[in-house]
């Protein structure tokens, strides 16, 4: 059955948004997106790769990736972030696609190993990183945002009102500096803007479902 609840609601106004991140575990000895792609391809269905849970956006990230990249990779689904970080620290699964914040430490200090972010630019928390785009997959774009929806019917003239209400607010550094906090950044655009991204978002995701046959659980 077709969820149809989307027809109800309009996007009104994007707010923040962050890419993910790509990380593998030093003891799997690879530096880039190809050295894994290449591993996957020879060892089909052995890499293993660690979820948020069943469904969540570090599972459907993965899946996708999967998919352009024309690799098998083994999903082990966790309830939430925090186990999969240990885990991944250990060695016990050798990749994820995280978001930043959790894991931009050990990153950094060497414990784990970064390959590309996911957005359509490199991100600032990473600038030296590519990104999956970048390491030979086009087009790949995932992030991870937050945006105002409101009812299908709301007049546009209050759309706009508080699109406009909205984007005022992420120009205050006092709301850049919290998003920055959290490892976020603003994400603008007119209402209009969002709404198409919103609608192309619903696309992407809901093949990415159809394909691995998730929509039949």
């Amino acid at each position: 059955m077709e969820f149809s609840g989307w027809r109800s609601i309009v996007a009104a106004a994007p707010q923040a948004e962050t890419a993910n991140i790509l990380v593998v575990s030093p003891t799997l000895g690879i530096k880039s997106v190809a050295d894994l792609v290449k591993l996957a391809k020879e060892k089909p269905g052995v890499p293993q790769y660690a979820t948020a849970g069943r469904g969540s956006a570090t599972h459907l990230t993965s899946e996708l990736f999967n998919s352009v990249a024309g690799i098998q990779t083994v999903a082990v689904h966790y309830r939430g972030g925090g186990d999969t970080v240990k885990d991944l620290l250990s060695g016990e699964v050798k990749m994820m696609f995280s978001s930043i914040a959790p894991v931009q430490d050990f990153v950094r200090d060497g414990r784990l190993v970064g390959l590309a972010t996911t957005g359509p630019k490199r991100d600032p928390a990473f600038p030296d990183l590519p990104t999956i785009a970048e390491s030979g997959y086009p087009g790949f774009d995932v992030r991870l945002w937050i945006g105002m929806t409101a009812p299908a019917a709301t007049p546009k003239d209050i759309i706009h009102k508080l699109a406009e209400a909205n984007k005022k607010a992420l120009e205050s550094p006092e709301i850049q500096k919290a998003l920055a906090a959290q490892g976020f950044a603003p994400m603008l655009g007119s209402a209009e803007d969002f709404d198409a991204f919103y609608r192309s978002e619903r696309e992407k995701w809901g093949k990415v479902i159809k394909e691995t046959g998730m929509d039949k659980d």
